[in-house]
Order: structure tokens, then sequence, then C-alpha cells
């Protein structure tokens, strides 16, 4: 991006409207030169978000070519990196239903052939030693509902703000506040009583998720008035 400079905070800015002019002109360089700089953080929203490592790629190429298919359409009514998180989430959600589909697909086919898989059972030493392990605490992310799981991570892992998360979910923050609240007593409640995991998972995954507002577009969000849960 020659005759660009980008040392100040505004010379930054016009590298970044340039970089987004470009992009949005069929440029290829210029987009990734836009979006590269946010891969890790969407990456690791993935991963959270998704069981699998190799999941989790899946969803942020998918991610990134969603984003490259409709940056043409992009206005600029929010951030680039809150567009984008919009994507990656209704990826994410995509993809899960996807497996979850598949998944009941395969179990389905097991119990008409006879075999019922049971919940593996887990001596109380065994549980102590995968309660202290970053897999129950991902297993119990996973075990909550996605309305809920989804502005935890955001606020938690991601450091975003209340304002953020209102903006990226096109949801009031009152309703960011609440999900919060209540993503964080449900989780605390399941990594005391890893034993309820397993259903709370199947609850979790039983209907639906919701997409967010405003993808791939970025459609001005809603007024912070007004409570959805």
């Amino acid at each position: 991006m020659s005759g660009i400079a980008n040392g100040s905070p505004g010379n930054e800015l016009a590298y970044q409207e340039a970089l987004l002019l470009r992009a949005k002109q069929g440029d290829l360089r210029a987009f990734e030169a836009l979006v590269l700089p946010h891969e890790g953080a969407l990456y690791k929203t993935c991963g959270l978000q998704i069981k699998t490592r190799e999941s989790a790629e899946d969803a942020l190429q998918e991610t990134m070519l969603k984003a490259w298919r409709s940056i043409s359409s992009f206005e600029g009514r929010s951030s680039v990196s809150t567009w984008l998180y919009r994507i990656c989430i209704n990826c994410c959600t995509d993809l899960n239903r996807r497996e979850r589909l598949r998944e009941t697909d395969s179990l389905d086919h097991l119990r008409d052939a006879g075999f019922d898989p049971a919940s593996p059972e887990r001596s109380p030493e065994e549980a102590a030693i995968r309660k202290e392990s970053r897999k129950e605490l991902k297993d119990a992310l996973h075990a909550l509902p996605s309305d809920q799981r989804v502005p935890l991570m955001l606020s938690a892992v991601e450091g975003k703000s209340y304002g953020e998360i209102s903006e990226i979910l096109s949801l009031p923050e009152g309703t960011v506040k609440s999900r919060v609240s209540r993503g964080r007593a449900l989780l605390r409640q399941l990594m005391r009583e890893p034993e309820k995991l397993h259903d709370a998972w199947n609850q979790s995954n039983s209907s639906p998720s919701n997409h967010t507002e405003a993808v791939p577009g970025d459609q001005k969000t809603r007024g912070k008035g007004g409570r959805t849960r």
C-alpha cells in the first residue's frame, strides 16, 4: 500500500480506509491486509465455539471466505472487527448445527443396529483430574445455551465490553449483561457438578441456534432500549 503512511492515529485511519476501499473494489491483497490482523482473535473465538481444532480451522476459513465475498457490501456503519465477529459467530453456529445433525444421524444408525451407547461413567479420582483440566472447562462452555455462551466468551475471553458485544450481536446492552451473568452462574454450576454436563450439552443443542443480525452486511444495530432475553 505505497503512498500511505501508517504511523500516527490519523494516518492509520486513512490507511485502513484506503485498504477498505481497495478491498471493496476487488483487491485481494488489500483485503488480506485489512483482515489478517484479526485472524488470531477470530481463530480463538472459533476454537472456543467449536469442539475440534479441525472444525475450528474450517470455521475460520469459512469466515474469511464469506467476508471476502461480501466485502463489497460493507458500508462502514460498524468497525471491520465487529463485522468480522458477526460473520465468525454465524459460521460457527452453522458448523455446529451441521455437526450436530451428523452426530444425531450417526447415533440413529447405531441405535437402529441395536447399539445404544451410554454416557461414560468416571470414578471420583478421574472426575477430579478431569475437572482441573482445560477440557473440562471447554466442555462446560459448550454445554451452555448458545445465547449465553457467545456473549460470555466475548466478554470473559475476548475482553469485549458490553457495548462492543451489543454491537456484534445486535442486542441491547441490558440483554448482553443479563446473558453474561446467567452464563457465568450456569458455568460455575456445571464446573461444580460435572455429572450434569452431558444432559446440559444435549439440552443446549436440542434447539437450533439463532444467528446474529446484520450478517454478512453491516446494517445498523438496534438501540439499547428494550430488553430481549
